[in-house]
């Protein structure tokens, strides 16, 4: 189960644990482990978030307590907002979802700062709103995830800026990328990459048929290497012997262990047999990455 970590900063203790069972609730429809760690002022909040990264949004109050040992401060919202801005550049943060979590929705010291909110990607939230607040958060949260894997992976992701491939593969790699280091994913993951590179066959074939011809996965691997004997090509290379090595390991393995269920050999004393481990499946889903790449440089050719 996805785990969630969302800082909140409220003086009121009561409401923040009334909220924490809300989200929790809300959370295992989902099947999303959300745990809210609340803080009473925001000099002790900032502290946690600037030192942890492992939170993936914010709540705040719009009234509340500065500094320790202080009242609540009408001030409250523009400092957190300014402070927001210095510890998402000392955590080389993009951002981080937040949400205004209010009683005082339309008091003018809340109505002045709602473009500023909305300029650093938060909404404001009435206190009667909160299961609305959540479901806003949970999928901001799955945004500006998406959005820091797409700039980590930009050069491949313009396969999709372009339109080279349709949007739901594009949902698919961002789905592998975000499960990498969940081993439980293995299965779903070798899945989704030999669909991906289905494929990029399939948009090759249809753009032109000289470069992938219909045919098997081995027809196809050995056009594409120039049809070679004997590491000799007899006709046009479209792909380097990388390209053609990482694609029939992607094909060989995925197909045994995530397409179909592994059959072990018939008739022999097999000494060892395993879904592969994490490395092996990280390996195949960086080849799939420079597959991609290859993809690309092909689609930009007439």
């Amino acid at each position: 189960m996805q785990i969630i970590d969302i800082l909140q900063i409220d003086d009121n203790k009561e409401h923040c644990e009334r909220l924490k069972t809300l989200a929790w609730r809300l959370g295992q429809k989902q099947g999303i482990d959300v745990r809210i760690k609340d803080f009473q002022t925001l000099e002790e909040g900032y502290s946690e978030l600037e030192r942890e990264i492992k939170y993936k949004a914010l709540i705040l109050d719009a009234k509340c307590v500065i500094n320790k040992g202080e009242n609540e401060d009408l001030e409250f919202l523009s400092e957190a907002l300014r402070r927001l801005d210095e510890i998402n550049r000392k955590t080389n943060r993009i951002y981080i979802p937040f949400a205004i979590n209010t009683g005082f929705a339309v008091f003018p010291e809340v109505k002045s700062q709602e473009r500023s909110i909305r300029e650093r990607k938060g909404e404001v939230f009435d206190k009667s709103d909160e299961d609305k607040m959540l479901a806003h958060l949970f999928a901001e949260i799955i945004n500006a995830a998406n959005t820091k894997i797409e700039k980590q992976y930009a050069d491949v992701f313009e396969v999709f800026d372009k339109s080279y491939l349709e949007s739901k593969f594009r949902k698919k790699l961002l789905g592998i990328l975000k499960n990498l280091e969940d081993e439980s994913q293995s299965d779903s993951i070798l899945q989704d990459v030999r669909v991906i590179q289905d494929e990029i066959y399939n948009v090759l074939n249809r753009k032109n048929s000289n470069i992938v011809p219909n045919g098997s996965f081995t027809d196809k691997n050995k056009h594409l290497s120039g049809n070679e004997r004997s590491y000799q090509p007899t006709t046009t290379v479209y792909q380097t012997p990388a390209i053609s090595f990482l694609a029939n390991t992607i094909y060989r393995v995925a197909s045994s262990f995530g397409s179909h269920a592994p059959q072990k050999p018939a008739n022999v004393t097999v000494e060892y047999w395993e879904m592969p481990s994490n490395y092996a499946v990280k390996s195949l889903v960086f080849a799939l990455l420079e597959q991609l790449l290859w993809f690309k440089k092909l689609m930009k050719k007439p």
